[in-house]
């Protein structure tokens, strides 16, 4: 597994190679020990790594749609709480018992909020049932996986795992983009959520197995080729979910 570490984790990496080698080890022994430390060093700060970069980026588009609709709203100044994704929508957030949300629906447009990796979020508001709805915008879709290449390593195995191995597979194509497909569009978003649970993984990894499954067959050569971006962005995010998943049952046993 190639990994670009920045200068702070190969500090880090080598003051925990020189910690945890007991004095007096033989050469032979030193250097596995050395090799089975980094290993597992590369492992957790990998993890970290990836962890921080999904929960910041969720955190980023929460700031901008709690600025949006806190903007010349007279709301209690208290943090809403936001669904993502939305059993009907990609976000919600409740206003039951805060305001009438058909009333403050009406005053907000997309512009309203803030970029979030440098495009507008939102491209849909409405409302159902006093919860304010929300859909994202294509290009936040398509900055999501630039975001997710650029900050997550590619995975060189496939852990046994049906879905990652046809992820990897469909990367081959290579791409940065997302296709404006409602499905690809709401797996990808299951995709970004799934460290949220386990059963929020399971629902990621049923919609990325039917990702090309709903368009007719002779097109769906073409479309397998668009979808290479979301692939493999998918493969970086499922790979280390996937890992930690195992690890957590082995620390079980």
């Amino acid at each position: 597994m190639l990994v670009c570490l920045s200068q702070f984790e190969k500090t880090l990496c080598a003051l925990i190679l020189q910690l945890s080698i007991p004095y007096g080890t033989n050469c032979f022994q030193t250097e596995l020990a050395r090799s089975q430390i980094f290993r597992l060093g590369l492992t957790a700060l990998t993890g970290v790594r990836y962890t921080k970069a999904m929960r910041e980026l969720r955190e980023l588009l929460y700031a901008s749609l709690q600025t949006g609709i806190m903007r010349d709203n007279k709301l209690p100044q208290t943090p809403l709480r936001f669904r993502l994704p939305s059993r009907v929508a990609d976000a919600s957030c409740s206003l039951v018992g805060i305001m009438n949300a058909t009333e403050l629906a009406a005053g907000l447009t997309p512009a309203d909020f803030p970029t979030v990796l440098g495009v507008s979020p939102i491209s849909r508001i409405w409302v159902r049932n006093g919860w304010l709805l929300f859909n994202l915008s294509d290009a936040l879709y398509t900055a999501a996986v630039e975001y997710a290449q650029r900050t997550l390593p590619f995975p060189q195995e496939d852990c046994n795992c049906h879905v990652l191995n046809r992820m990897r597979c469909l990367a081959r194509n290579g791409g940065s983009d997302c296709p404006v497909d409602g499905r690809v569009q709401r797996a990808w978003l299951l995709t970004l959520c799934c460290d949220q649970s386990n059963m929020a993984l399971r629902y990621a990894m049923h919609a990325l197995r039917q990702l090309t499954y709903h368009v007719p067959i002779i097109e769906r050569s073409a479309f397998r080729t668009s979808c290479s971006g979301v692939a493999d962005a998918a493969a970086r995010i499922l790979y280390h979910e996937i890992k930690k998943d195992k690890n957590t049952m082995q620390n079980q046993l």
